[in-house]
C-alpha cells in the first residue's frame, strides 16, 4: 500500500497491519473544509488499483452554550468573556470574533484574549429581550458561531413586597425575626432601600 497526502493532513499504511493513519499536520495554516488522500494498493503481479478517500476538516475547536445575561437598562454588562465558553484540545487558538448587528443592544467585542463583552440598551427605556449572535473564526478561516440570549430590565420599576408570613406576638414579647429585605424586588440594592412601618 502507498499513500499521498495532500498539504495539511499527514497519512502513512502501518505495512504489517495495513492500517491507515491520517491525521492533521501540526502548525497547518490550511483553509481547506476537506481534502482527499490517494490510497494505491499493488498486487504480487504489480497491478495496482487506486482510490481517494475524502477527509474532511472542521474548525479546530468548538464552542459551548452561551449563558442568558440579564441587566437594567441604565446599566452597562461586561461578565460575558468569549474565550471562556470556547473547547480545543490544548491551547486555545488565535481567534478572531465578531458580533452580529443588533437592534437593542450596543455590542462591543474586545479584540485581545478573552474577548470581552461589552453591552449596554441602546435607549435607557428599552426592555425586553434579544438574541445577539457570536462568530469566532479560528486561524485556518473556519467559523464557529453562537447565540446569546439578552434580557433588558426596565430600572424604573417600583419595588415588589411579596407575601408576609403570619406569626403569633404575645403579650410582653418583641418579634424581631422578620428581615424586610427578604420580601422585596427591586433593581436598587437592599441597603438604599427605605422602610417604614406602621400600626392600625
Amino acid at each position: 500500500w502507498t499513500v499521498a497526502a495532500p498539504p495539511g493532513v499527514e497519512a502513512e499504511v502501518d505495512p504489517a497491519s495495513h492500517l491507515l493513519k491520517v491525521r492533521r499536520a501540526a502548525g497547518s495554516t490550511d483553509t481547506s473544509a476537506s481534502v482527499q488522500v490517494a490510497v494505491q494498493v499493488r498486487d504480487t503481479t504489480g497491478k495496482t488499483a487506486s482510490a481517494l478517500l475524502e477527509v474532511q476538516l472542521p474548525p479546530v475547536f468548538e464552542l459551548k452554550p452561551f449563558p442568558t445575561i440579564s441587566f437594567y437598562a441604565n446599566q452597562t454588562d461586561t461578565t460575558l468573556a468569549l474565550d471562556e465558553y470556547v473547547i480545543a484540545s490544548g491551547n486555545t487558538p488565535a481567534l478572531l470574533w465578531s458580533a452580529a448587528p443588533a437592534e437593542q443592544v450596543r455590542v462591543q467585542v474586545d479584540p485581545s484574549p478573552p474577548h470581552r463583552v461589552r453591552l449596554q440598551a441602546r435607549d435607557q427605556t428599552v426592555q425586553g429581550s434579544e438574541t445577539l449572535g457570536f462568530t469566532a473564526v479560528d486561524p485556518t478561516g473556519r467559523p464557529r458561531s453562537g447565540r446569546v440570549v439578552v434580557e433588558i430590565k426596565d430600572p424604573g420599576l417600583a419595588p415588589q413586597v411579596r407575601p408576609f408570613p403570619r406569626f403569633e406576638l404575645r403579650q410582653g414579647e418583641v418579634n424581631t425575626a422578620l428581615d424586610l429585605d427578604e420580601y422585596v424586588v427591586d433593581d436598587d440594592p437592599d441597603s438604599a432601600l427605605v422602610w417604614s412601618a406602621s400600626s392600625p
